[in-house]
């Protein structure tokens, strides 16, 4: 079922400034059913409807029907954004699109620096020449902690704190891989493991935004 609230810690919004700007990545869902769809917002006439793409739009039209109630979510700017919604129409030619209610009121939750997603994607970590294989264990928009393998005895293998880094990943639903430098800020060593803190750097826009739509696909089918 869709959820009638967010979370704790919730603000709300004027309705006529959703923080959205057309092209912004969406997580959809419908009520009465627990998947989320990806979409697109990519048209709105404020205060009366919004209009969004939305993949896999013929397995949606088979769900759901006219007026059904929908659950929108949305990350700009470090900012969860969610709205309760009315599916108005859906669109199948020439253009699969869905219009949607304008929403009376956006709830907010603000994700603090240290709030995390759990994942656990494969990548690669540079230092000093070296190179680490290992994976992320969780990220925010921050940064994310980093765990590979190295033998118990081998002091050597063990990145220090305070120094710098590059991350080589490629984040799901990316079409190639990223690089981000990092600021090393925490390591734990458990035998063979270690586990490093880091603070991303200096990210570009792409990358930024690449994160951050993970962080709202995560967010949206954890919720």
């Amino acid at each position: 079922m869709v959820p009638e609230s967010f979370s704790t810690n919730i603000g709300s919004v004027n309705q006529k400034d959703l923080g959205v700007e057309w092209g912004m990545p969406l997580m959809i869902s419908f009520q009465g059913f627990n998947e989320s769809h990806k979409g697109i917002l990519v048209g709105m006439d404020r205060g009366h409807y919004l209009i969004c793409s939305v993949a896999q739009m013929r397995s949606i039209w088979i769900k759901v029907h006219k007026e059904s109630h929908v659950v929108v979510r949305y990350l700009h700017k470090g900012v969860v954004y969610g709205f309760k919604s009315n599916m108005i129409s859906l669109i199948e030619e020439p253009i699969p699109l869905m219009l949607l209610s304008y929403p009376e009121e956006i709830e907010t939750v603000a994700l603090r620096k240290h709030d995390r997603i759990n994942c656990l994607i494969p990548a690669t970590v540079q230092v000093d020449g070296q190179s680490y294989k290992g994976a992320i264990l969780d990220m925010s928009l921050g940064g994310c902690s980093f765990v590979y393998t190295t033998s118990p005895e081998s002091e050597s293998s063990q990145v220090q704190k305070g120094v710098d880094a590059v991350l080589s990943i490629q984040i799901p639903g990316s079409q190639s891989e990223r690089t981000v430098e990092l600021g090393i800020v925490n390591v734990r060593r458990e035998g063979h493991k270690i586990t490093m803190g880091s603070q991303f750097k200096n990210l570009d826009t792409t990358t930024g935004n690449t994160i951050e739509s993970y962080i709202q696909t995560m967010a949206a089918l954890s919720g």
